[in-house]
């Protein structure tokens, strides 16, 4: 009786070929996630360009904004000097104040973002400010302004430090101005900047609209 052959032993070809597919789906995995986070990579990119990308007449057209805070802000200061706590008018005051700072601060403080308005889009090289004036009323002002908060029952009455808040305005807008070129001087220098914004109603009535006089003059 012949003998029997034995059959091949597939056994580690298997393996191997089991190993292989292993390896090779974990290629994969890494091709796509890479190839993914590329993608966020360049999409976060083209955000941050389109954050900074500005044409100059944009630009000119948004000192006018910049000078309606700057000017808004220094009028309720002073507006405020002239007033008791007791008056109806101090409260609305001292908020108009509060908001124009906290707009400025953000322009100076922060990086271009998303519609964000920034100090660097005029300067590209803008340290932003760290004025500590901006750190210590941060929190304050954005849990009790602009929008309801439950912080607002635990920060309660604030006593806001207008003096040094005005000053540290002067201070960096005069370090901005100088900054600035030339030509972007003269849009921050203007005597007769107008700024016109709003939505007009059904009525033909502006509901946020207003023409600003500035009179915030550069070196």
């Amino acid at each position: 009786m012949p003998a029997q052959s034995s059959l091949p032993n597939f056994a580690p070809l298997y393996a191997q070929i089991s190993a292989d597919l292993k390896q090779a789906e974990a290629l994969v995995y890494t091709v796509r996630k890479s190839r993914l986070n590329a993608e966020q990579v360049e999409k976060f990119a083209q955000r941050r360009k389109r954050a900074f990308m500005r044409t100059d007449e944009e630009l000119r057209q948004m000192a006018g904004h910049v000078g309606y805070e700057i000017e808004e802000f220094q009028e309720s200061i002073s507006a405020l000097a002239g007033l008791q706590k007791s008056d109806k008018v101090w409260n609305r005051t001292l908020e108009s104040a509060l908001l124009h700072f906290r707009n400025l601060r953000s322009f100076f403080g922060n990086k271009p973002e998303g519609d964000d308005v920034s100090a660097q889009h005029y300067v590209p090289s803008w340290a932003l400010s760290q004025e500590d004036i901006f750190k210590e009323t941060s929190h304050a002002l954005n849990k009790t302004l602009a929008h309801l908060t439950w912080d607002r029952l635990k920060i309660g009455q604030t006593n806001w430090p207008l003096k040094q808040m005005a000053q540290a305005i002067d201070r960096v807008f005069d370090d901005f101005k100088k900054s600035l070129t030339s030509s972007q001087a003269d849009w921050f220098s203007s005597k007769a900047l107008t700024v016109t914004r709003g939505v007009s109603n059904s009525d033909g009535n502006s509901t946020v609209s207003w023409t600003v006089w500035n009179s915030v003059d550069c070196p």
